[in-house]
């Protein structure tokens, strides 16, 4: 229904326009191919979707609800574009010990904790590593991942316009990874981020790692707030699994943010049903199978969507 409001609005503005156009007094022949041209191009508005323009992410309500206090953030895949390097470090610390590892295994895990993870490798591959050697592989992994990956590893841009909103807002911030602290915490520090969060909480700081909610009711705790005052910001099934179980006032999948690296046509899943929520620039995508907040990747409706909300379309 929705998606026929918008190119019912669409229509109608065409429409009107054509008419307008035809109303008006006879003129030059150049004037008329004027007209023809420019209700054409008003037909093709019906048509064809309009890209957003490079830049800045405009958060909106359907991302930052007004009624939440509280923002917590992944870290691996959400605040630092981490996934594709961290996938270079558990490759080769897994090839040591018989294990395979791949990006998707490695985004159906992350978020759970690194010895999580080898238990799951080890139990779903049949390799029956003793424990020692379990947790030297977790080592290995992470000194492969610092002394490689890290550095290579960026901020997320459209992540952080949303982490500039909520502190503009005066929301408090937190952290919420399964990694290691001090893995954590260097690598925020390095980006200049770490002192922008009042709360940072591992895998370490809980009994159960994602995608068990611990880890988020521990972050809003920090944070003073209640579950429902917070909004989780995850790229990963786990993380949001462990948000959406901690019972947080929305989940927002940061892959279907413009211009995130893993986003739709990355690799993201662009499941979901659109509404116009708020700003009248975006689409919000809600997955009502599991609750997740998401915004769509390079659309809009510009003019059009302003019509929508005019005639009563678009709300």
């Amino acid at each position: 229904m929705r998606s026929f409001s918008a190119l019912f609005s669409r229509a109608l503005l065409a429409t009107l326009f054509c008419c307008w156009t035809s109303a008006l007094p006879p003129r030059s022949a150049a004037a008329t191919a004027a007209y023809a041209v420019a209700s054409s191009a008003a037909v093709a508005l019906v048509l064809l979707p309009q890209t957003v323009s490079p830049g800045r992410l405009h958060v909106h309500e359907g991302i930052l609800p007004q009624r939440a206090r509280g923002a917590v953030f992944d870290m691996d895949g959400t605040l630092l574009d981490t996934n594709d390097r961290r996938v270079e470090s558990w490759q080769a610390a897994c090839s040591q010990h018989g294990l395979h590892m791949d990006k998707p295994t490695y985004m159906a895990l992350t978020g759970m904790s690194g010895q999580d993870i080898v238990d799951r490798l080890c139990a779903d591959q049949g390799v029956d590593l003793p424990l020692e050697a379990r947790r030297d592989l977790v080592t290995e992994e992470n000194r492969l991942f610092k002394e490689r990956g890290l550095p290579a590893s960026p901020a997320v841009s459209p992540v952080l316009d949303v982490l500039d909103e909520a502190q503009r807002r005066g929301m408090k911030l937190a952290v919420c990874s399964g990694g290691t602290r001090d893995a954590v915490e260097r690598s925020l520090s390095e980006r200049g981020l770490a002192d922008r969060f009042e709360a940072i909480v591992t895998s370490a700081d809980v009994p159960h790692a994602k995608p068990e909610p611990d880890i988020f009711l521990l972050a809003a705790e920090r944070l003073g707030l209640r579950p429902e005052q917070c909004v989780a910001f995850e790229d990963a099934p786990m993380g949001k699994q462990s948000a959406r179980a901690a019972g947080y006032l929305a989940v927002v999948d940061v892959t279907k943010l413009p211009g995130h690296p893993d986003g739709v046509g990355g690799g993201g899943n662009d499941s979901g049903r659109a509404f116009f929520h708020g700003n009248l620039d975006k689409l919000v995508y809600v997955d009502q199978s599991e609750g997740f907040v998401t915004s769509e990747r390079g659309q809009k409706c510009g003019l059009l969507t302003v019509c929508a909300k005019l005639v009563g379309l678009g709300t």
